[in-house]
Order: C-alpha cells, then sequence, then structure tokens
C-alpha cells in the first residue's frame, strides 16, 4: 500500500468513528478495521457489479453503515437474540448489526447470487461467527422448520411496502418476537394500508420509533416495530 492509500484508510476511519460517536456508539479497533474492509470491499464489488448507487465515503458511512446500526442505538434489538435480515442485498443492515453487537445470531437472507456471493465473502474475510447467508426468498423459507416462528427480530430496509413484506417477514418470528421495519419519515399512509394484514397474521404495531441524535448527515428514518402475538394470546385484541 502506499503512503497516499494509508492516509485516505486513516481519514476514512476517523470519519466513520466520528460518525458512529454521533450515533452512541464507540467502536474497538477491531470493529473499525472491519468497517474499512467492508467499504474497500463494496467498492470493490461494485465496479464489476451492482451493488449499490451509494458508494461515495460519505455516503457509505452515514447511509449504509450509520443507518443500519441505529436500531440498536434505539436500543429496539437486545443482545444474544436471533435476528433474520430480509432481502439483505450487500448486509444491510444485518451485517452491520452484527458488527456492532457480535453476540447476535445473525440469519442474512436474499435472493441475488451476486449479493450473498458478496457477503459470504465479507464474512469469511471477517472471520465472523454465528452467522449465516442463505439464498432464497423469504417466502420459501417461512415453509422451513428451521427458519419459520424461529426469530427474535426481523429487519428489512428496502425490502416492499409494509403490506407486501408482513407476509414474509412476521412468519419467520418466535411468538413475542419483533419485526423492525426500516421506513422513511412519513409511514402513516403506508401503516394504514398494512394494518389489515398485519393483523391476519397474529401480529400489532406496537411503535413507531424515531431516532433522536442529531447526526451531521441528517438521515429522515423511522423504525415500524410490529410484534407477534405471544403463545395464547388473543389475536383479536392485538389492534388498539
Amino acid at each position: 500500500m502506499e503512503k497516499g492509500d494509508e492516509s485516505v484508510m486513516t481519514g476514512f476511519k476517523r470519519c466513520l468513528d466520528l460518525a458512529m460517536r454521533e450515533a452512541g456508539f464507540i467502536l474497538n479497533e477491531e470493529q473499525l478495521e472491519r468497517f474499512k474492509l467492508y467499504r474497500d470491499e463494496l467498492k470493490r464489488w461494485n465496479r464489476k457489479i451492482n451493488l449499490t448507487s451509494v458508494a461515495d465515503d460519505r455516503g457509505i458511512i452515514y447511509k449504509h453503515f450509520v443507518d443500519s446500526v441505529l436500531p440498536i442505538a434505539c436500543e429496539l434489538i437486545a443482545p444474544k437474540s436471533r435476528l433474520a435480515d430480509v432481502g439483505t442485498g450487500p448486509g444491510f443492515p444485518g451485517l452491520c448489526l452484527k458488527l456492532i453487537e457480535p453476540t447476535l445470531r445473525v440469519t442474512l437472507i436474499d435472493s441475488s447470487h451476486k449479493k450473498t456471493a458478496f457477503v459470504k465473502y465479507l464474512i469469511a474475510r471477517m472471520r465472523l461467527k454465528e452467522i449465516e447467508v442463505i439464498r432464497a426468498r423469504a417466502e420459501e423459507l417461512i415453509r422451513k422448520p428451521d427458519y419459520s416462528g424461529q426469530f427474535d427480530y426481523v429487519t428489512a430496509r428496502y425490502l416492499a411496502e409494509l403490506r407486501q413484506a408482513a407476509p414474509y417477514c412476521i412468519p419467520l418470528l418466535r411468538p413475542g418476537g419483533r419485526f423492525i421495519a426500516y421506513k422513511g419519515e412519513s409511514v402513516k399512509e403506508e401503516l394504514d394500508k398494512a394494518l389489515s394484514s398485519i393483523r391476519e397474521l397474529g401480529a400489532r404495531v406496537i411503535d413507531v420509533v424515531r431516532p433522536e441524535r442529531p447526526l451531521r448527515y441528517k438521515l429522515l428514518r423511522s423504525f415500524v416495530i410490529i410484534e407477534k402475538a405471544k403463545n395464547g394470546q388473543d389475536t383479536d385484541s392485538l389492534i388498539g
């Protein structure tokens, strides 16, 4: 590596560290190195295959890395939980969540061969444990006992509107598990359209959370939190 390249890398890690501190995280050196590797490989692979339209350093840091891990900053995800990320693409948010909270047991799900190949490669390079990559559609996995009803959390960042995503995500949850849908600033209309579908799946919307920490790079993000009924709970009482 040439001296100029090294200074660029150091600059990236410094910017990442500052951005994560803004969001409430203090990263250790191993985490910073893994996120740097993530950025390097994302850019390298993106020159050959279309992984993301956001490929500048500032966008990668805020729109991908920081945005992905905000549910942990908002205390929406507990350590040592089992999490499925549906439509993970190049690992957003699931792989980022794993890098911030290593105790999570993570399953990354996507139907794209190229994108799953990318995240498998990254996981191997990072030597991560308790994380798997499944190339499949979520509608296939909800019929498999190893995945249906097995997860504490399911995340989806850019999957689909709630009424379309709910039937693929909620069945993966254990009773009492939560679906965390990454949405924009305004979600009322989308929620209204999805409520009947969510109720039919034996779940309820329990909160819409918006991150409160101010960031230099404004992210218009809200999280719709949908909880699956616990065993024996009357589903007719789920929607208030």
